[in-house]
């Protein structure tokens, strides 16, 4: 007797199991708030926006891929290299 094939591909019903759930369902997908790059997986880093309304301060935290995480953290070191500088 032929055993049989498995089949090429699975079909999921409601009747089997609930479909899988894909990665991105389980965490909202972010985007650079800089480049709008998709960031998969955490952030590289992080800026934040501060404003104020009225006398309450609002905070919006501002996810970043890597190399603009590293561009930042870049440019941030080097003003303050001058600051120094012109400082001291």
């Amino acid at each position: 007797m032929l055993a049989s094939s498995p089949p090429s591909r699975l079909v999921y019903t409601f009747h089997d199991a609930p479909p899988p759930t894909p990665a991105l369902h389980e965490h909202p997908a972010l985007r650079c708030d800089v480049c709008d790059a998709l960031i998969a997986g955490a952030p590289a880093g992080e800026g934040v926006y501060l404003w104020l309304r009225g006398d309450t301060p609002h905070f919006e935290p501002a996810p970043l891929c890597p190399s603009c995480a590293t561009a930042i953290g870049i440019a941030s070191l080097r003003q303050i290299e001058e600051e120094e500088e012109e400082g001291g």
